[in-house]
């Protein structure tokens, strides 16, 4: 069986000598969360969480993701995000990272949520106002719910049809939009 691997802490609590001269893990308690080194990269986990992602060898997907392979039968394996190991969901309920870092697995920045309201927090592209198009040379603003969008208008201006989208986006989904 592999070493776990390396864990360096953000908060920097002093390291517990290891038996043998092994000085690459043992956070002491009080630590929020400790950065653990994983293939291709690192990631963030609370401290209460390292005993159970522990025991898996994890990498990072080429979508970012923080994930493991598992054997789910003699012939097929597929895929655990570690984000769902740390905060169970049934199917149909998205995990959203709220501050979009996909390597950030701490449970204070995940939440359950469904697929409609997951896609409203998702970024804007850059260089893009959310929630608005231009067409015809006008802008417009719309604001996609369950499953269907709701057109808001045609502005002069990009920000004009960004602000009617925040607007729209506080009153019928009751916070704010994301950037």
């Amino acid at each position: 069986m592999l070493p776990p691997p390396p864990i360096t802490s953000r908060t920097t609590p002093p390291r517990l000598p290891l038996p043998g001269g092994d000085q690459s893990g043992a956070v002491v308690a009080g630590c929020e969360w400790v950065e653990v080194q994983i293939t291709g990269g690192s990631c963030r986990v609370d401290t209460e969480d390292l005993a159970l992602v522990n025991g898996y060898r994890w990498h990072i997907t080429s979508r970012g993701y923080v994930c493991t392979t598992i054997r789910v039968s003699p012939t097929r394996q597929t895929q655990l995000p570690m984000h769902r190991l740390i905060l169970p969901a049934p199917l149909g309920v998205d995990v959203h990272h709220k501050n979009h870092d996909r390597t950030d697995n701490r449970r204070g920045n995940l939440e359950q949520t469904t697929r409609s309201r997951h896609h409203y927090k998702r970024r804007s592209k850059p260089g893009h106002l959310k929630g608005t198009g231009f067409d015809r040379g006008r802008w417009y603003a719309r604001l996609g719910m369950d499953g269907k969008q709701k057109h808001l208008g045609r502005f002069d201006t990009a920000e004009e049809a960004h602000e009617a989208y925040c607007r729209a986006f506080r009153k019928y989904i009751g916070e704010e939009p994301t950037a």
